[in-house]
């Protein structure tokens, strides 16, 4: 009788120990492997070496910090078998502050759609005025908008060169500019005539549209 009972003891002791083993081989996640091996990536970010390990098991953390110009923060939780987002978080590009507007001038999108890092803009003078800065662009970058805020300066044209004989009509009683549309009219004293165009008006590049013109004798 005793033997027969322990010959159902050890009968009882195989059958466990072949279920178990039949459950670690046809497991989805052996035994083995309960461990994350492959560190993740992460789009604009790296690994923040606080957190690096030779090895991770269930419940170790990763967290990845996003690169110069992006701001967020990134984690992952490994759990025994697989790496897991801990959040639906990303790197998202670091946004700068709305552009100053510049007197007689105005900006206007080079790329992008928002001002965001990387985002550039180009200023563009009124008319009547032109760039007097030698870069007239701004990007946003990590710690915000580079360069100075260009100058635009008002067009003028140089007063054309006295000449014999001319009468010349628009003139500025005082040192006035000359500025941008302004026109000027000429006449020729008695006994000449007038050689050229009799308007002039001051242009878009500080140039006069047509030279000046001359007064000439009239030929016997």
């Amino acid at each position: 009788m005793e033997s027969s009972l322990f010959v159902l003891y050890l009968f009882f002791l195989a059958r466990v120990y072949t279920s178990a083993f039949d459950d670690g081989v046809n497991s989805d996640h052996p035994s083995e492997l309960s461990t994350c091996t492959e560190i993740p990536t992460e789009e604009n970010a790296e690994v923040s070496t606080q957190t690096l390990k030779s090895s991770y098991t269930k419940g170790d953390s990763l967290v990845f910090n996003c690169q110069p110009g992006y701001v967020g923060r990134v984690s992952f939780i490994c759990d025994g078998y697989n790496w897991k987002k801990t959040r639906n978080a990303k790197c998202s590009r670091k946004r700068c502050a709305l552009p100053e507007d510049i007197p007689n001038g105005r900006f206007i999108l080079v790329n992008g759609t928002e001002f965001v890092y990387g985002t550039t803009i180009k200023y563009i003078c009124n008319k009547g005025y032109q760039m007097a800065s030698f870069i007239d662009n701004r990007t946003c970058l990590a710690a915000g908008w580079n360069n100075h805020l260009p100058l635009c300066e008002e067009i003028t044209c140089s007063p054309p060169v006295a000449k014999e004989n001319i009468i010349v009509d628009g003139l500025p009683d005082n040192d006035d500019l000359l500025r941008y549309g302004h026109q000027l009219q000429f006449t020729c004293k008695s006994g000449f005539k007038l050689v050229g165009q009799k308007d002039i008006t001051c242009g878009e590049n500080g140039v006069w549209n047509h030279p000046s013109p001359i007064c000439e004798g009239f030929r016997a």
